[in-house]
């Protein structure tokens, strides 16, 4: 019974672990810094409390029931920190001074993570009775609570937050760990096997005996031991976070991919502790032994970890057929086999390594508890600075050993403390106990592996991430934030052009079609706008869409704002399509999470536009959910407008609709424009958007704005114009039945729910408006935009088929042909011309 509490408790933990960090990131931002922030803030506090926790195992005399109350306890404060950070609004305006990632961290986490850190030393010494064998109660305890937090992971990433929502998922963990306490005391009050003074002497007279019966190496103090386990802790988060970097490279960066990763690497330790707890820990002689050896088998789990990850692509490519071989249809949807795929592709990297890691914190125990008279203060020591060093490894890994190092390199220097670290060990091991034989096999094991590790090139990961055909890789760059790839393509129709990879995912590249929907991102609002001074850019990729906001000289005041400083960095790569933002005077960089720039600068502009990442992408809705439409509202000055990026060809249809039908929340207009078939820009703003198409026309006849619009398609006001789709009633038709993105409910991170459709035009077409819907004053040519409206049909039908499987490119000829009749000088039209013989176009 006490161990399934503890799998509920660490069910429990593992949840709101991701429901703060969720809530968190609103206020703070998803920067890595914030966040390595809190980490070391939530993994403090558990530190602190299992030191805490072991000095109060040894004076309690009923372990059970002051178990059970802290549990309790753990439950009210999640329920009060779920409840404040829920209603950041609030507070957050006169808070904000006060913002930083280390105070609120600390005021918030520390307190509650400190009484979850203390159960584990209770709960050990509650079960560790005189007879009872301490490394087989902390394997079995350490295994039960963390296979509890792997269903944690799973079932919060796939489930709860879709079906309760963020707020109503962490108070489902309040009543779990009021449930888990509340039962822990019943079973206390009516239990006759109670620990006394009595007991407490008995464990400690064995710990005595068991010190007094073992020869005892002088390596062998308290201060040597904690270092090792310090180190252990160090390298096990630092290989977590080059695991979870480097798996990206496998899957999408999905809620789903993510929660599948932390659960094969949980699933790792449960089985390597269950594994010791069953062969290990009855060989009471031989445990340091085994702690040793397990560290070897660590470094040699690794090192195949990292050469499986150098082939990324062949085991992506045997994983599928892995699947299509277990009877995993090929037509299942994409995201259920991407996801199958990751899993396994998680377990095949981190198992080898992780079950040897979970060997060791109960084998540490036993050897640690036999050496040290006071069992509960030695517990919760060795806890706390296994963890304290995993807090060391996640901030020094993604601070200092992957910018400076890079994967490569940091896996090698990791794989070589871990064998040096073994190699201390065993000479301990050796000195306690001369008869334990020849050490040269493991000495020559430790020598071959480090010899592997060290021959593997520096540059072998970057080989592996940039070899892309038709492509070479102009720049490679392991940075804190993220992997970087800039990929640069030059073939005969489309020209020379560059990609932005981040984490593998595409974020931006500026061929002809990323071209067409990024300029118009700061094109449409400035155009819209009857005298912008400001603007706001969000999210830089290529600087394509800031870079056309310096084309328009009205424009006094330009702000980039971007997570990374590293987009700011490469955009000479991206030069001259970016129009060399980065050295325009007029164009401030901000290094900074978009949403954390609006909610602590009270500054206003005329125009923003947005172009984050994927909206499916783990986090990214932050930047989509109605309160950030609401926090960008009142930074805009009045007849301010906003206009943000729409993608219909990422996850479905339905996540698109939601994107629009949530900025109908906070704006009473909202507009659709479509540059090319599926990419959307959704304009929302107090008033109607009313065009002056003379206006247009002057302001677009300035020198190096005609020639930009022109290379892309808008050589006139009225080929940007016929780009309208629809607004305000008849577009909302189109997404009236779709739910709005919250912060409580990011329902488009768990798009796994909704209608999994791939966009179709033909849905859209009922709610389309005629362009001249929303002329307003000034002369119109409405011949020039009916024409202008009957070429970008022709385009998009065109465009359209290229999207669908099986469409021969000859049969997309008709239209494609008709647009360029209407439209012959259209360079965008030529583009795609380009592709055919010109016979074929006649």
């Amino acid at each position: 019974m006490i161990q399934l509490l503890f799998f509920f408790s660490g069910f429990a933990s593992l949840l709101c672990e991701m429901l703060w960090f969720k809530q968190l990131q609103l206020i703070l931002g998803s920067s890595t810094q914030a966040m390595s922030v809190v980490v070391a803030c939530f993994f403090t506090g558990l530190a602190l409390g299992s030191f805490l926790g072991g000095r109060l195992a040894d004076r309690a005399r009923n372990h059970l029931l002051l178990y059970g109350c802290l549990e309790i306890a753990v439950g009210l404060f999640s329920f009060g920190v779920i409840s404040f950070l829920s209603r950041w609004e609030s507070w957050v305006p006169s808070a904000t001074p006060f913002l930083s990632p280390f105070l609120l961290g600390a005021v918030i986490l520390v307190f509650p993570t400190c009484l979850m850190g203390a159960t584990l030393p209770l709960l050990c010494r509650y079960l560790a009775k005189s007879k009872d064998r301490l490394a087989e109660k902390v394997a079995s305890l350490y295994a039960i609570n963390t296979l509890g937090g792997a269903f944690g992971a799973l079932l919060g990433g796939y489930l709860f937050i879709d079906l309760l929502g963020v707020i109503h998922t962490g108070y489902l963990t309040s009543a779990v760990y009021l449930s888990v306490g509340l039962l822990a005391i019943l079973l206390q009050t009516t239990s006759s096997s109670r620990i006394g003074n009595d007991s407490v002497d008995e464990f400690e007279d064995v710990a005595r005996q068991a010190s007094e019966n073992k020869k005892t190496s002088p390596l062998m103090n308290e201060a040597t031991f904690g270092a090792v386990l310090a180190l252990s802790g160090f390298l096990a988060i630092a290989y977590e976070v080059l695991w979870f970097r480097l798996l990206g490279f496998f899957s999408y960066r999905s809620v789903y991919s993510l929660s599948a990763i932390l659960c094969a690497y949980l699933l790792g330790l449960v089985i390597g502790s269950l594994f010791c707890k069953r062969y290990l820990a009855p060989h009471k002689g031989k445990l340091l032994h085994f702690l040793a050896l397990s560290q070897v088998f660590v470094a040699a789990g690794v090192l195949c970890s990292f050469l499986t990850l150098l082939q990324f692509r062949e085991v992506i490519e045997t994983t599928s057929a892995l699947l299509s071989t277990w009877g995993v249809p090929e037509r299942i949807s994409l995201f259920t086999r991407e996801n199958l795929s990751t899993l396994l592709i998680s377990a095949l990297v981190m198992l080898p390594a992780t079950i040897a890691l979970g060997v060791a914190i109960p084998l540490a125990s036993e050897i640690a508890c036999s050496s040290i008279q006071r069992g509960g203060r030695t517990l919760g020591k060795l806890y706390a600075l296994n963890t304290l060093g995993g807090v060391l490894g996640s901030l020094l890994t993604a601070f200092f050993f992957l910018p400076s190092l890079g994967s490569t390199r940091s896996f090698q220097l990791f794989i070589c403390l871990n064998l040096l670290l073994s190699a201390f060990l065993f000479q301990i091991d050796r000195s306690n106990n001369s008869a334990r034989g020849s050490s040269l096999p493991r000495t020559l094991a430790q020598l071959v592996l480090a010899i592997f590790t060290l021959i593997i090139p520096g540059d072998s990961l970057k080989e592996a991430l940039t070899s892309f055909p038709d492509a070479h890789a102009v720049d490679f760059r392991e940075e804190r934030d993220a992997t970087f790839v800039v990929l640069e393509y030059d073939t005969p129709r489309t020209g020379r052009f560059q990609q932005l990879l981040v984490n593998k995912t595409s974020y931006a590249n500026n061929r002809m079609e990323g071209r067409r929907y990024m300029a118009p991102l700061a094109h449409l609002p400035v155009l819209l706008h009857s005298n912008p001074k400001s603007a706001l850019c969000i999210a830089m990729g290529t600087g394509t869409t800031i870079g056309s906001l310096t084309l328009h000289p009205e424009l006094q005041r330009i702000v980039g704002v971007d997570i990374s400083k590293h987009v700011f960095e490469i955009a000479p790569l991206f030069s001259p399509l970016n129009q060399d933002f980065h050295l325009n005077p007029k164009v401030e960089k901000i290094v900074e999470d978009g949403r954390h720039f609006l909610l602590m600068n009270q500054e206003k502009f005329d125009v923003m536009t947005f172009e984050p990442p994927p909206p499916t992408e783990a986090g990214v809705v932050n930047l989509y959910s109605k309160e950030f439409y609401h926090l960008a509202k009142q930074r805009l000055n009045k007849d301010g407008i906003l206009i943000q990026w729409v993608p219909f060809h990422v996850g479905n249809e339905a996540v698109a609709r939601s994107l629009i039908r949530t900025m109908y929340e906070e704006f009473p207009h909202v507009s659709l424009w479509m540059p090319n078939n599926i990419e959307g820009l959704v304009v929302g703003s107090e008033t109607a958007a009313r065009v002056d198409l003379s206006r247009w026309r002057e302001r677009m006849g300035e020198g190096g704005l005609k020639r930009a619009m022109s290379e892309y398609g808008f050589a006139s006001p009225e080929e940007l114009l016929a780009t309208f789709i629809a607004e305000d009633k008849d577009l909302w038709q189109y997404v009236k039945n779709d739910p709005v993105i919250t912060d409580d409910r990011p329902v488009i991170e768990q798009f796994q729910t909704m209608d999994n459709s791939p966009f179709k035009f033909e849905r859209l077409a009922p709610s389309v408006q005629p362009a001249k819907s929303i002329l307003g004053t000034g002369q119109v040519d409405l011949q020039a935009l009916e024409t202008a409206e009957k070429a970008e049909r022709e385009i998009r039908r065109y465009e359209s088929s290229m999207y669908e499987i099986g469409v021969d490119a000859r049969s997309r000829l008709p239209h494609l042909k008709e647009a360029l009749k209407l439209a012959p000088n259209n360079k965008y039209f030529q583009y795609f011309a380009a592709e055919f013989p010109p016979e074929d176009l006649q």
